[in-house]
């Protein structure tokens, strides 16, 4: 129910503008040029972390199929990409000493690594979607659409920047010696929301990815509704 003289927020008063992602994404990018690791690492693997049961549950009960499911609030307050669009995590982010994942993690005990180019192998296209902090780290998330998909489609409706897969500071490809590769910069915590369903056993089976066990820390689990945006933080915020 409205109060009489109320207006109905639009989408472009609840969602961030064309101009503000912009401005965001240009946020990001300058907190990468400031910071101590301006570089790019290889990226050979990306990878999901879950706690063992969330696993058991998709190769025992859902024949193998790791289902994108809705977006939560984690990040900014007004991502469009909040409760309207369905995928799948995977961290990218290396240490910058050693070009490694983390070996341990907030999200759960069982880690999926996945080949990088076999995520990046089919059409797809490579978004900006938001900038922020919990606390100290700083996070860059990207979303990957299979080309002309629903998916595809709400993230040009909603203005999402469009990256070029091969030049872009976040998250590029690179061809060495007639092979593609995938780059990523440390300056930034880069973590990618992938649109498709992936088929758990079908990446065993074929080589292009394994199960590893990592050290849980905290809850060792994510949080139901995601973690909200530090407002307080004059780096990452409009």
């Amino acid at each position: 129910m409205r109060f009489s003289g109320e207006k109905k927020m639009t989408d472009s008063q609840k969602y961030l503008t064309s101009y503000e992602l912009k401005k965001l994404q240009d946020k990001c990018v300058n907190f990468i040029k400031a910071s101590d690791s301006d570089k790019f690492l290889r990226l050979r693997y990306m990878w999901r972390d879950k706690p063992l049961d969330y696993w058991e549950n998709i190769l025992n009960e859902k024949d193998g199929q790791m289902v994108p499911y809705t977006k939560d609030c984690n990040g900014d307050q007004r991502s469009a990409l909040n409760g309207n669009i369905a995928g799948l995590f995977f961290g990218c982010a290396l240490y910058p000493k050693n070009g490694k994942p983390p070996w341990f993690s907030y999200l759960g005990n069982r880690r999926l690594y996945i080949s990088s180019t076999a995520i990046f192998r089919k059409p797809v296209r490579l978004y900006f979607a938001d900038f922020y902090c919990h606390t100290k780290n700083h996070f860059a998330t990207l979303v990957l659409t299979k080309t002309d998909s629903k998916q595809d489609n709400f993230c040009r409706d909603h203005n999402l920047p469009q990256l070029d897969m091969k030049n872009n500071p976040f998250l590029k490809i690179q061809t060495i010696n007639g092979v593609d590769e995938v780059f990523v910069t440390v300056g930034v915590r880069v973590e990618v929301l992938y649109t498709e369903t992936i088929d758990v056993n079908e990446v065993t089976d074929c080589g292009i990815g394994r199960f590893v066990w990592v050290k849980p820390r905290g809850r060792g689990q994510s949080r139901p509704k995601g973690i909200p945006k530090n407002l307080s933080c004059q780096i990452c915020n409009l």
